[in-house]
């Protein structure tokens, strides 16, 4: 290794040690949430997408296979339901084909495990979110300027760029 790496290694393991500890638990602490806000944020887009992608296919199904005949607004409210039980509500439902009935039954299945897991982030984001305020409730009494920054931070993992 030479002389001014060294020194340079020595001085970066200097100043680490020399932050204060709190300081550090506070920043790892505050990555932390950060992270979690960021992937339940991304959880959720991610099956909101899933779900729209679900009832879009659907509506286009139904779309071409309803009657023309079936009076408009039946057929346009029919066709933007996005629930098996309400679209198989309407009288026109049992003369619709085996296969258009099969893909309505299986999207409300497929729904039913989307709305559980929404359920479960929803369940996260609400533990994510008490931490978070107790953290900058902590944040705020020892450093205003720190509060704003992790705020700021906080407010825009909401709306954080996910990897498609």
């Amino acid at each position: 290794m030479n002389r001014s790496f060294s020194v340079v290694l020595f001085s970066v393991l200097l100043l680490v040690g020399c932050a204060p500890v709190e300081d550090l638990q506070y920043q790892t602490n505050g990555e932390k949430l950060l992270r979690i806000s960021k992937e339940i944020a991304c959880n959720q887009e991610v099956l909101k997408l899933k779900t729209d992608s679900l009832w879009d296919g659907i509506s286009k199904r139904l779309s071409t296979v309803l009657p023309k005949e079936m009076p408009k607004t039946d057929r346009e409210n029919m066709i933007k339901l996005r629930n098996t039980a309400l679209i198989a509500m309407f009288k026109v439902y049992p003369q619709l084909d085996t296969l258009t009935k099969a893909k309505v039954k299986q999207a409300g299945q497929i729904d039913e495990v989307i709305v559980a897991n929404l359920q479960q982030i929803h369940q996260k984001m609400e533990e994510n979110d008490s931490e978070v305020l107790t953290f900058l409730g902590e944040v705020e009494k020892k450093s205003p300027q720190s509060f704003e920054k992790w705020s700021k931070a906080f407010d825009e993992a909401k709306h954080f760029p996910c990897k498609k």
